[in-house]
């Protein structure tokens, strides 16, 4: 649970969310508005690379919580490749 929360009943009626995402400038703030809203129990992170790194990302996204002071809300860097795509026989004609 966040730590801008009230107590253990108020964050039950709150929506419990796993955000996934590649934190530069315009999922930081995202983020930041996540981590403030009054109707989000935000459980989680997690970090892909996006315009940044993995590394970068996944560092940026502990940075947020750290500046937030929330602690309790966990970050874990996604797989390199989630899996692959289906093959399209069709486009790969073109």
């Amino acid at each position: 649970m966040g730590g801008l929360r009230g107590s253990a009943s108020e964050a039950s009626a709150l929506t419990r969310v796993l955000i996934d995402t590649d934190p530069g400038a315009d999922d930081a703030l995202a983020l930041l508005m996540a981590l403030n809203s009054p109707d989000l129990d935000v459980r989680g992170f997690t970090t892909v690379g996006g315009t940044a790194t993995l590394a970068h990302t996944t560092r940026n996204a502990l940075r947020i919580l750290d500046y937030m002071g929330v602690p309790d809300v966990a970050v874990a860097r996604a797989p390199r490749f989630l899996r692959t795509p289906p093959r399209d026989d069709a486009l790969a004609r073109r």
